[in-house]
């Protein structure tokens, strides 16, 4: 009977289902066209957009549309008067989303990584697990809304009000929060603690009114399952940042060499100056550093540092920093920072020998601007309080600056060029399921042992598993741009454009060593003493 059901959902769908399983298979061949991504095409870009929105919801409309061949909620439904098995109608229905839709997906998936040239392994590994993702976060869920409702009006209906309600309250939580991201997760390697939450709930909320909707037509407890699973979603996004980061700690526990690195106040650096760097925004290619919210009004300072204890080959990286006052009796009290992720970026690598020698650096702090106005010219005491990662070298690879086209165990496939303006050399990498957690790369010349700026590169995701949410496409990307001549003549750099035949691109690949907190005490700041200039 399952079969039987299965086809006349078909048979009636067939057009609906060819059209929305031939999507993942465009967006998998324009993307093969883009290559690695030397040249931006807008063209290419805006269609992916448009291919990726249409098949999310042609794939809704199409799960849906196979629900209402055999409505549950409106009592004019024949199935009720047939001698059909209410768990045969179940599994024809999954049968049908899985054929119709993660099927198709599948496929596209695994015969992109395919014909990039990934192993098989790879490539099937990274498509199931996306495959999964989609299932638990999107497919299954919309199956079970749609069992909710009497017709495909009343489906799309209820979405959009839905849709609207749920951005409604993000947009009141955003405000309530000063402006910033909904929840101090949101754009850090800690937000997959939450979103694997959400998928959880989704999972159990849909197998929960899937089971009651098809084996007892209970819609009233159905729908009161949805409308808590709903709910705990959105908390979930405001998950506090020090119950996610220690899970974080728990699950990959900190190195004992974390435990000795220490970080210091270092005012005898003296100020922070901007050094003078050729077209800054192009130094980085998706990096994902997220920005502060536009309402959260702030001021960024340049802290001197001194970091001690960092062993060879490692770099040290801020995924959090705090900015607390501290009163008389030495507690922290205001906390005068974003309630948003701090957005420095602030990494801080090792020395190659290693060793207890301190690193310098100029670490950037971020301060509520009515806080500043009101305490830059006060002496006061602050302690800035750390979400820090530790992170290891894994791999040294050394690739020719022009024409280099290499497959690199646990990066990917990686190129370089010219840019088209004969001002830097670019590193394009596509990997099929996962980049490295960090990555550095310079232009170097072996010969003399000079080297240009060290760019660095962290996918702030901290994930423990194989994929990445980002269906429907599972090849990633990662890429730098390596300057060797300024055209304004205000840089010279110690590799140029004279050397670049006979230099290398030294890329560097980290893995996470452990995680751990620290906090740095700031006696007696005058904190208008270090606003950026």
């Amino acid at each position: 009977m399952i079969w039987h059901i299965f086809k006349k959902d078909w048979k009636l769908l067939w057009k609906f289902g060819l059209a929305v399983a031939v999507l993942p298979f465009a967006i998998a061949a324009i993307r093969l066209r883009q290559g690695h991504g030397f040249e931006e095409n807008e063209v290419y870009s805006a269609l992916l957009l448009l291919l990726e929105i249409m098949f999310y919801f042609g794939a809704a409309t199409l799960a849906a549309a196979a629900v209402q061949q055999d409505g549950l909620v409106s009592v004019r439904q024949d199935w009720l008067v047939r001698p059909v098995r209410r768990r045969d109608l179940l599994a024809a229905k999954l049968l049908f989303l899985a054929i119709a839709v993660q099927l198709p997906l599948y496929l596209a998936n695994l015969a992109g990584g395919l014909i990039d040239g990934f192993a098989f392994s790879a490539s099937f590994s990274s498509a199931l697990t996306e495959n999964l993702y989609f299932l638990f976060g999107f497919a299954l869920p919309i199956l079970a809304f749609a069992s909710l409702t009497r017709n495909m009006t009343e489906a799309l209906g209820g979405a959009f009000a839905l849709f609207i309600a749920v951005v409604g309250v993000e947009v009141l939580f955003t405000a309530l929060n000063g402006g910033s991201a909904l929840g101090p997760t949101t754009g850090t390697g800690v937000a997959w603690i939450p979103q694997a939450e959400r998928l959880l709930i989704y999972f159990v909320a849909a197998a929960a009114i899937l089971a009651l909707q098809y084996l007892r037509r209970a819609a009233s407890i159905s729908r009161r399952i949805f409308g808590a699973a709903v709910v705990l979603c959105l908390l979930t996004q405001i998950l506090p940042w020090r119950s996610s980061f220690g899970l974080e700690k728990a699950l990959s526990s900190a190195p004992p060499a974390a435990g000795a690195i220490a970080i210091q106040f270092d005012p005898a650096a003296g100020k922070f100056h901007s050094p003078v760097v050729a077209d800054p925004p192009q130094d980085r290619v998706q990096t994902g550093t997220p920005g502060i919210g536009r309402g959260d009004y702030v001021t960024q300072i340049y802290i001197p540092v001194k970091v001690a204890g960092l062993g060879a080959n490692t770099i040290l990286k801020i995924d959090r920093a705090a900015v607390r006052l501290v009163d008389a009796n030495g507690r922290a009290g205001e906390t005068i920072s974003p309630t948003a992720r701090n957005p420095g970026d602030f990494e801080v690598s090792g020395t190659p020998a290693g060793g207890s020698s301190s690193v310098s650096s100029f670490e950037p702090l971020f301060i509520r601007n009515h806080a500043l106005t009101r305490l830059k010219n006060t002496p006061v005491t602050l302690r800035v309080d750390y979400s820090a990662t530790l992170l290891k070298l894994s791999s040294t690879n050394i690739l020719a600056p022009l024409g280099a086209n290499r497959r690199i165990a646990g990066v990917g496939w990686c190129r370089t060029e010219l840019n088209d303006n004969r001002t830097a050399i670019e590193i394009r990498c596509v990997a099929a399921g996962t980049l490295p957690q960090c990555s550095t790369a310079l232009l170097e010349n072996p010969a003399t042992g000079a080297h240009n700026p060290e760019i660095h590169g962290c996918q702030d995701d901290y994930a423990p598993y194989l994929g990445r949410y980002k269906p429907p496409d599972t090849i990633l990307h990662e890429g730098a741009n390596l300057y060797f001549r300024d055209t304004a003549g205000l840089v010279r750099y110690p590799v140029d454009g004279s050397q670049i035949g006979s230099a290398e691109v030294v890329l560097k690949s980290y893995a996470v060593a452990g995680h751990f907190s620290t906090s740095l005490l700031i006696p007696s700041i005058r904190m208008g003493e270090w606003a950026a200039p």
